[in-house]
């Protein structure tokens, strides 16, 4: 008994590639932390001063509503449940801001530039 013979259609050989957007670090979304941001601030924690600063919290910002909203760290003296600092992303500048007011206290760099300033600013009257 003979096997029927099947045709086969020849692969394409033509694609349309869509390409990903960049943001303003190495193809990072512009006001999303990197994977780098994230240890370097966990680093950070635990180096720092535990009588200054008792934990660091890492927030992603998914909000489709606003998505200019980005991720941010945000920075907490001991027994404090307000934190006392935060860290945000935009691009390729990274502000350092006080979340009880508001007041921007600084624009880095880099994340381990704005951690690095928390030495030199003023501990917040509680």
């Amino acid at each position: 008994m003979a096997l029927p013979s099947v045709a086969f259609e020849q692969p394409r050989r033509s694609a349309t590639i869509l390409p990903f957007p960049k943001g303003g670090r190495g193809g990072q979304a512009a006001n999303r932390l990197s994977q780098r941001d994230r240890i370097e601030a966990q680093r950070w924690a635990d180096r720092a001063d535990k009588a200054r600063f008792s934990r660091v919290d890492i927030h992603e910002v998914r909000d489709t509503a606003n998505p200019e909203i980005g991720d941010f760290v945000l920075i907490y003296r001991p027994g404090a449940s307000w934190a006392a600092w935060g860290i945000g992303v935009n691009g390729n500048t990274y502000t350092l801001w006080r979340p009880a007011n508001g007041a921007t206290m600084g624009l880095y760099p880099s994340m381990q530039a704005a951690l690095a300033a928390l030495a030199s600013i003023p501990l917040p009257v509680r």
